[in-house]
């Protein structure tokens, strides 16, 4: 019988890689494509390099992953309903949930829609690997700072003339106004990567604070959000010293700006910036060294990449144990300045008011709800759960680039996580 199932499953899977050779790599919506991306390859002094460098070797408690976010500040509404008790091995059950901040609930991860393109897909590099590695991949080490005048090394960058005209040069003409509101510090190691994805978006009564990141990101997809979406700037700035020659060890910046399946690309040298509208471009960053594998970083852990002052390298750690140990060379350090693009000052003071009165969940949902009936894919008498709604969320908007290259651009080593079954095959053939 299990033999059967295995077949017939085969059978399916044969036919879905059928569809995924001829499929369109890029289905990006028109209303992401177009915008601009201003490169220096020559920005960042040594000054401002080693002021960043010695920042991230202080930072308290260290630099957590990615995965973590919630850690940094509070949501008004963390889930959209799915949320369910976590268990009491600290485990979530459902594949797509993970423990929330304080460990209590199992929810959809903030950057839900970006975590299950990259393991469906692989990533531009379409990458046949199991579950658990792939989530290490995806899960760089990331401080999100909303509090950056506190710290020189912020503060002397975001003051520098320079820097501030290239975040308005990428801006609307008529919002030049910079409302700097983040300033994070992205750091790889060895074998990691930056997923394809859109920067948290904002919108006039939708934020961060308010809604779950993978549910602004839907909104910005489908478009049905636009009147009220709020245009921003990142900045990025890479404060690493290595120096190696191009293509050597990866971490390439990829992104779209047109509807071409093969993304342009900026290489991220010692002393560059880039800049771009990163919540409606969608973008990425290479496998950083990608003939290494990342240590081993299990979703439900708190995983820290933090600089050993005795021993002057950096350890990364899980739950407390160190689990890899590598020099200052061998990391990709990128910093991130992020500002929203206002008319003016009044306009700025209008968004915050307006921000006081944030949309609900349920006025979120009911927009889509509305759009989802008009398309035939769902009605009032749907028996739905919110969990398998949101996946439906992300079926129906969230258009993500499939790898231009790959034969089949589809991670078959993922296929355990749909179809159990197949893990002693997968557990076989993927690493």
């Amino acid at each position: 019988m299990c033999n059967v199932i295995v077949g017939g499953v085969l059978a399916v899977v044969a036919a879905a890689m059928g569809f995924m050779v001829t499929m369109p790599r890029n289905e990006i919506p028109p209303h992401l494509l177009g915008g601009a991306l201003i490169a220096h390859d020559s920005f960042l002094d040594d000054k401002t390099v080693d002021a960043l460098l010695q920042m991230s070797r202080d930072f308290d408690g260290g630099i957590k992953t990615a995965s973590r976010e919630y850690d940094s500040y509070k949501c008004l509404n963390e889930h959209i309903g799915e949320a369910e008790p976590i268990g009491k091995d600290g485990k979530c059950s459902k594949p797509y949930l993970m423990p929330n901040g304080n460990m209590t609930l199992c929810v959809f991860p903030g950057r839900m829609d970006v975590g299950r393109h990259y393991v469906r897909s692989g990533g531009p590099e379409a990458l046949k690997e199991s579950y658990e590695t792939l989530v290490s991949r995806v899960q760089p080490f990331q401080a999100i700072i909303l509090d950056w005048q506190k710290y020189d090394a912020a503060k002397m960058l975001l003051e520098d003339a320079r820097f501030l005209k290239l975040a308005r040069d990428v801006c609307p003409k008529d919002k030049p106004f910079l409302d700097p509101f983040q300033f994070n510090l992205v750091v790889q190691v060895p074998g990691q990567t930056v997923a394809l994805h859109l920067d948290a978006p904002y919108f006039q009564r939708a934020s961060r604070f308010s809604v779950p990141q993978w549910l602004l990101a839907t909104m910005v997809f489908s478009g049905l959000f636009q009147d009220s979406f709020i245009d921003q700037v990142q900045v990025v700035g890479y404060y690493h010293k290595w120096k190696d020659p191009a293509m050597k060890r990866g971490g390439i910046f990829k992104f779209y700006d047109t509807s071409a399946s093969t993304p342009r690309t900026a290489f991220p040298f010692s002393g560059s910036a880039n800049s771009v509208d990163g919540s409606k471009m969608v973008h990425a960053a290479a496998v950083y060294y990608p003939e290494r594998l990342p240590p081993k970083l299990p979703k439900e852990s708190k995983n820290v990449l933090q600089f050993n002052k005795a021993k002057g390298l950096w350890d990364v750690t899980t739950d407390g144990e160190v689990v890899a140990t590598y020099p200052e060379d061998d990391i990709r350090f990128s910093a991130v300045y992020r500002a929203k693009c206002f008319k003016d000052a009044a306009a700025v003071e209008q968004y915050k008011k307006d921000q006081e009165n944030p949309l609900t969940v349920d006025e979120i949902l009911n927009v889509f709800k509305a759009d989802l009936q008009k398309k035939g894919k769902w009605s009032p008498e749907s028996k739905l759960s919110t969990y398998d709604f949101g996946l439906l969320l992300l079926d129906t908007y969230v258009r993500y680039p499939y790898s231009e290259d790959a034969w089949v651009p589809f991670n078959w080593c993922a296929l355990d996580r749909v179809w159990p079954v197949l893990k002693p095959v997968v557990k076989a053939l993927c690493k």
